[in-house]
């Protein structure tokens, strides 16, 4: 799921969330062309909380939730869940404020959003290792005051915590370390689910056949009432279409203002989006091409001085050097030290010969292997 901060006139929250999914595409860079599901929550003036999900994904939820035979399932995005647990912990001072609250478990910290009155406004998740200052420059982005006046709620093992609160509090923030009760080795998702059962999320993210299966239960129970609302209903409609129309001029004025724009964006969206696929492309190319004429260069200009090559076999990533030399540890060493070779070893016993003037010569045969190159990542960007 991916969440965006909206402009868009106040209106009605359904209407409002069937525009966006309508038009997920406008706001939104689906890795894959199928239908999102919307779900905003209004915040100051004419700004939206927004979420966006894939409705196969979540009706791929919703039928392993059939299948364990839960009756409903609530689906929130990963920041809401963290501001969920950041209304309910963090200091009463700042609950209505700005918090920073930093998920955390064996390897550290993974995950952070930035609270800005009880709903999220901006998340990280972090690179594996990630250190004090990274959560320190994280917070720092995002707090409009000082640093020095952060709150930071770090949700974890005492044992995961406790290090960090103490490198961030001497930095000058305000950190509390929270302990659910797992395990040490508690993974982040399992965190994630304490911190999703601390609090409602603001925005429901449902899948559209929960949506339909959902729309027909009310029929049942709103159908006594048509009779009784046709007349109120037929004075709604009036006002209802006057707002709609007062609705559709302002959106009809929005999109003329961010068009060229929008266009500019849609233009970039697409070279970069061709530029991401070239360079997949000759990453692959770069992981399969041959790297014989490379180590055959570098085990040519690696050899010591006085060294005399006789043989220099190639196969597959087996390589074979053989030769003549008067030091072959000399040449052994050298040999460890070529980048692309990996496994070098004796491949046959070391031969001295004595020739004219008493000089020794060692005839040699080491065999080694060629690194292997990492393949890039199945659909990396």
């Amino acid at each position: 799921a991916q969440m965006r901060t909206l402009r868009f006139p106040r209106m009605a929250r359904a209407t409002l969330e069937t525009l966006l999914a309508r038009d997920w595409s406008r706001h939104i860079v689906g890795q894959r062309a199928v239908a999102h599901v919307a779900a905003v929550h209004p915040l100051d003036g004419d700004q939206w909380l927004a979420a966006f999900a894939p409705s196969d994904v979540l009706e791929s939820l919703a039928d392993a939730a059939d299948a364990q035979g839960w009756k409903t399932v609530d689906v929130s995005t990963a920041d809401d869940a963290l501001a969920g647990a950041a209304r309910m912990l963090a200091p009463d001072d700042v609950r209505g404020g700005e918090c920073t609250i930093v998920l955390c478990d064996a390897t550290g910290a993974t995950h952070a959003v930035h609270v800005r009155g009880g709903v999220p406004w901006v998340g990280r998740r972090f690179l594996a290792g990630a250190m004090a200052a990274d959560v320190a420059t994280f917070a720092r982005a995002s707090v409009v005051s000082a640093v020095s006046r952060a709150h930071l709620v770090l949700i974890g093992h005492g044992t995961h915590t406790a290090g960090l609160a103490r490198t961030l509090g001497a930095d000058g923030a305000r950190a509390r370390a929270v302990d659910p009760g797992l395990p040490p080795d508690a993974s982040s998702v399992e965190l994630f689910a304490v911190a999703r059962a601390m609090s409602a999320p603001a925005l429901h993210l449902v899948a559209p056949r929960a949506q339909l299966t959902r729309a027909r239960g009310m029929r049942a129970t709103t159908w006594w009432l048509v009779a009784a609302t046709a007349a109120a209903l037929l004075a709604g409609l009036g006002i209802e279409r006057w707002q709609v129309q007062r609705d559709l001029a302002a959106v009809q004025q929005a999109r003329a203002e961010i068009a060229a724009p929008v266009r500019n964006a849609m233009a970039l969206r697409s070279d970069v989006e061709a530029a991401a696929e070239i360079t997949g492309m000759l990453a692959e190319r770069e992981a399969a091409a041959s790297r014989v004429s490379g180590a055959m260069a570098a085990v040519a200009l690696a050899l010591p001085e006085g060294t005399t090559l006789t043989a220099l076999r190639i196969s597959g990533d087996s390589v074979m050097v053989e030769g003549e030399s008067a030091r072959s540890a000399a040449v052994y060493d050298s040999l460890r030290g070529v980048a692309l070779l990996e496994r070098v070893a004796l491949a046959a016993p070391l031969r001295q010969e004595r020739q004219t003037g008493d000089v020794v010569v060692e005839h040699f045969a080491f065999s080694a292997r060629l690194r292997r190159t990492a393949a890039p990542p199945a659909g990396s960007q």
